[in-house]
């Protein structure tokens, strides 16, 4: 067999591929700078492109608020002005209330002052006997103290030695006259033991007796609560507190005996007659004896 032997030069080739490989690097350069910019300017577009868009959001919802603000400023300024009409209004309410409130005032406080007089010379006229003993133990204790004894001593003491018999003649005659009074004294004194004599009883006992106590029983309607009544018990000062927690209970044991609605229409009628008679005879004035007269009507007789 025959033997061929051959020599190649690579040396062109490998000077071209090393010049393919410059270009191809040079082209992966330029391809990744053109890259890299393309990014950057993507970047740059995109940042640009959200800040007009907040800036853009923002200024919608300033702008929106503001309108709204707008709008309910004037809506406040539109109530408030409301508001301060009604607040005069309530305010010359309230005056006219306050000034019909002192004028009612006033009239009732006429009328039930005409009332307690009334009442008072009432009771006055019910309890003579009581009222004469006030009066007559009164001027026993101090009506002496109140004129006649001090008259004598002033006058004693601020004569001068010039006057002293015009003097002693005026305190004669003074003296005279507290002398009558004290014997006038004596005789009320006198007076008021035969009426306290009269009235009290001076007797004891030593087995259970049973006495009248005075006792005002009353009541009204609830304010608070419907279809109730509020009961009031006065008793005299002079009980101790066991008589009245006493006389308490058996009032309360015995509450429906003293209801209205237990008498009969005869008794209220009989009731009702005597009270009128009473405030006729009496000499209040006629628009007083109307307001007892309605009051009473009002209590359920």
């Amino acid at each position: 067999m025959a033997e061929f032997d051959f020599v190649v030069d690579t040396t062109p080739m490998a000077e071209t591929v090393s010049s393919v490989s410059n270009h191809v690097t040079a082209t992966t350069a330029a391809v990744v700078a053109m890259q890299t910019a393309v990014i950057a300017s993507e970047k740059a577009s995109a940042k640009k492109i959200c800040n007009n868009v907040d800036a853009g959001f923002h200024s919608i919802i300033r702008s929106q608020l503001s309108m709204k603000i707008s709008v309910a400023y004037t809506e406040m300024q539109a109530k408030l002005a409301l508001l301060l009409e009604y607040s005069k209004t309530l305010r010359k309410t309230r005056d006219r209330m306050e000034s019909d409130f002192n004028r009612v005032k006033r009239q009732y406080s006429q009328i039930f002052k005409g009332l307690d007089k009334a009442l008072a010379n009432r009771i006055s006229q019910l309890d003579k006997n009581a009222v004469a003993i006030s009066g007559t133990r009164q001027k026993t204790i101090l009506g002496m103290f109140e004129h006649h004894i001090p008259e004598v001593i002033v006058t004693s003491g601020e004569v001068d030695n010039t006057k002293q018999k015009i003097a002693v003649s005026r305190i004669k005659e003074k003296t005279a006259g507290s002398l009558d009074n004290l014997s006038g004294k004596v005789s009320e004194n006198q007076l008021y033991r035969s009426l306290m004599d009269t009235m009290l009883d001076d007797s004891s006992t030593e087995k259970m007796t049973q006495e009248y106590i005075p006792v005002i029983y009353s009541s009204k309607q609830s304010s608070l609560v419907e279809d109730s009544y509020v009961l009031s018990l006065n008793f005299p000062d002079y009980l101790s507190e066991q008589a009245k927690n006493s006389i308490s209970l058996n009032i309360l044991n015995r509450e429906d005996l003293f209801k209205d609605d237990k008498k009969s229409d005869f008794e209220k009628s009989t009731i009702s007659d005597e009270f009128q008679s009473l405030i006729s005879s009496s000499a209040v004035d006629r628009r007083v004896a109307e307001q007892m007269m309605r009051l009473f009507r009002q209590g359920g007789c």
